[in-house]
């Protein structure tokens, strides 16, 4: 008697009609009308009761060596994860990136002047076995991706004519895959640039451009002067708050390695009451220095910011209404949120409160459509730019020695006030005799990146105004030097003298270099 199922038991297909015969000793599949009088297969499902049911080989005494060919289940692979969608693809962003190339190990990626990225990932193409004859250009927003052909790696790429143009929505799945891997590098290089720093106290605050919800980092300050940092705590102490990870990374003076990692809740609170215990002091006054800094990041998001309008114009227009530094310090105070009953750390735990001194930098967020954005710095407390050098130098050297290191010439001396009549005539006429100096001197200057400013005076007198408060005047004419050093003080040399000293030596050596700088028609 056979099953509901339609299949011989076991004991029936022991004593059933002789089994299909194999032809040069393999098995053969039987006839389609005899597949349900032969054995079963090795392993037969049961409909009935949903329970796996194993053959026994062995069961009816007779030899297998002629069963049915067995038949394999077949190999399911699971789904691999596809690219996201075009409505979920998100675009990359080079702000605040300065223009340099990153060397990786699937080729390089060059963040260019205009902002625009470069990605040149042809030698990992080529390992992985594919052509790698393409280059692409994203713009500095990531909605624009540049699809360009070099073939050849020992040739510089030509970015004169893409060969396509793509949106991010329409762009292909091989080139989005490239596009991912580009915004990774860009994110990992965001993780050390600076946007947002504040100084409290003996702490310094940055805030790093991964956003949203970019890192922080808290570092002791070691040009503070505080006296509340004695010599047996001066070791310097470097935290690491990870938002988006929640985890909190401590690394000490000793070494560049990690002392500790915890886990954190979203306002920087340590998870584990062990860890917070485990804490020093200096590192539990980072903690509440992060704690403080985190209602200033906040206000900082929460800033309403026009798509057209950087960070730095807005808080221009806001620090214009008022006319000192503390009223314009009174203006960012209500933006903080007051602190909250669950900003607290674990009870029972003594917090130490640093310094109350607070200085704020905002580096502003460029706009998506300016090429160029500014990078000067929107600092709340920081005083204004000295002027550039007047338009006429000064003919006199004992001006220069008693100009400070980063102006050319100071102002003329305010007359007393009853000889103000007197000294407006005598302006008028110097006027005119200024008017035909500056026209036959014709004032020049050259800046060298990391040197500093050089201003030549007619064709023969020189001020060099060195990055580090050192000013040097040459006269050609009379081969005479002058070196003037930070605290105001003049040495005097010979242009033949000046090998014999080393520190005006050196400077000379920059001196020389300005020279062809110079327009001598």
């Amino acid at each position: 008697m056979t099953s509901y199922t339609g299949f011989p038991s076991p004991l029936e297909g022991a004593g059933s009609s002789s089994p299909v015969k194999s032809i040069s000793g393999v098995p053969s599949v039987p006839p389609l009308g005899s597949v349900l009088q032969s054995r079963p297969s090795r392993r037969q499902v049961s409909l009935g009761s949903g329970v796996l049911n194993q053959y026994e080989p062995g069961l009816g005494g007779e030899s297998t060596v002629n069963d049915v060919l067995l038949y394999e289940a077949p190999n399911v692979k699971p789904p691999l994860p596809s690219c996201p969608g075009p409505s979920t693809r998100e675009p990359l962003s080079t702000s605040l990136l300065p223009s340099k190339t990153h060397k990786l190990a699937g080729g390089q990626l060059a963040i260019l002047p205009s902002r625009s990225v470069l990605v040149d990932f042809r030698e990992g193409e080529r390992r992985k076995g594919r052509k790698g004859e393409e280059v692409i250009v994203v713009s500095p927003n990531g909605d624009q991706i540049h699809l360009f052909s070099a073939p050849h790696l020992s040739t510089p790429c030509c970015l004169a004519e893409p060969i396509v143009t793509y949106s991010l929505k329409e762009l292909p799945v091989d080139q989005y895959k490239l596009y991912e891997q580009a915004k990774k590098v860009i994110e990992h290089i965001k993780r050390n640039v600076t946007k947002v720093v504040m100084y409290e106290g003996n702490f310094v605050c940055t805030l790093m451009a991964n956003g949203p919800k970019a890192d922080i980092e808290i570092r002791t300050n070691s040009r503070s002067t505080s006296a509340t940092i004695s010599a047996s705590t001066t070791t310097a102490i470097r935290i690491r708050f990870s938002r988006k990870l929640r985890t909190m990374q401590i690394f000490s003076s000793e070494t560049s390695l990690c002392k500790k990692t915890m886990f954190c809740t979203a306002r920087g609170v340590p998870s584990d009451a062990g860890d917070w215990a485990s804490l020093s002091t200096n590192e539990k006054e980072c903690l509440a220095t992060l704690l403080d800094f985190l209602r200033v990041v906040e206000a900082v998001e929460g800033l309403p910011r026009d798509s057209l309008e950087p960070l730095c114009a807005v808080s221009a227009g806001r620090l214009s209404q008022h006319s000192t530094k503390r009223e314009a310090a009174h203006t960012v105070a209500p933006a903080v949120p007051p602190r909250q009953e669950s900003d607290t750390y674990p009870p029972r735990a003594s917090l130490p409160k640093p310094a109350a001194a607070t200085s704020l930098i905002l580096l502003p967020s460029p706009s998506s459509t300016a090429p160029q954005p500014s990078t000067r710095p929107t600092h709340v407390t920081v005083s204004p730019r000295p002027r550039f050098p007047s338009a006429v130098l000064r003919t006199s050297s004992d001006t220069f020695r008693k100009a400070s290191s980063t102006a050319v010439g100071d102002a003329p001396p305010q007359p007393p006030l009853g000889d103000r009549s007197s000294s407006l005539v005598t302006r008028a006429e110097d006027a005119g005799s200024l008017r035909e100096l500056s026209g036959r001197s014709r004032l020049q200057t050259r800046f060298m990146p990391g040197v500093g400013w050089c201003v030549r005076s007619g064709l023969v007198r020189y001020r060099i105004m060195f990055a580090d408060g050192v000013a040097l005047e040459v006269d050609v004419d009379e081969e005479r030097v002058e070196m003037v050093e930070r605290d105001g003080s003049v040495v005097r040399y010979t242009v033949r003298e000046c090998s014999t000293s080393r520190e005006v030596g050196d400077r000379m050596k920059v001196f020389r270099k300005f020279l062809p700088l110079f327009d001598d028609e």
